[in-house]
């Protein structure tokens, strides 16, 4: 079987595990300690992934669960390659581009992110 595989990850942080113990000021510097990145979603895209080909040979009869067998391998690798990519490291960013953004909108203008407590 040749599958042709289109995914989907999403990584960032969960902000609903930032506490009011996470954020404290320092004089007029706001400091922040945000959770760890996490992947939220790994999935294929179901809409373009597609079997290219299929070849089961002349004697033997077609396995009725090697699309699924394949396309649960094809997430694993697709989550694997997101983060071999860094996508954790890029959710982290984002993250911290968007909630300096914020704070400073609220009127802080030193933001200070902590690295989060392994």
């Amino acid at each position: 079987m040749l599958l042709v595989v289109h995914g989907l990850v999403f990584a960032g942080i969960d902000m609903a595990r930032i506490t009011p113990d996470d954020m404290w000021l320092d004089q007029s510097v706001l400091n922040v300690r945000l959770p760890a990145a996490e992947v939220f979603v790994a999935t294929l895209d179901n809409s373009k992934t597609y079997v290219y080909e299929r070849d089961t040979g002349i004697l033997k009869s077609p396995d009725p669960i090697m699309e699924t067998t394949t396309r649960q391998a094809a997430e694993q690798e697709i989550l694997q390659a997101a983060l071999e990519d860094g996508i954790l490291d890029q959710g982290m960013t984002n993250a911290r581009t968007y909630l300096r953004w914020f704070f400073e909108t609220l009127g802080y203008k030193q933001i200070n992110f902590v690295p989060p407590t392994p």
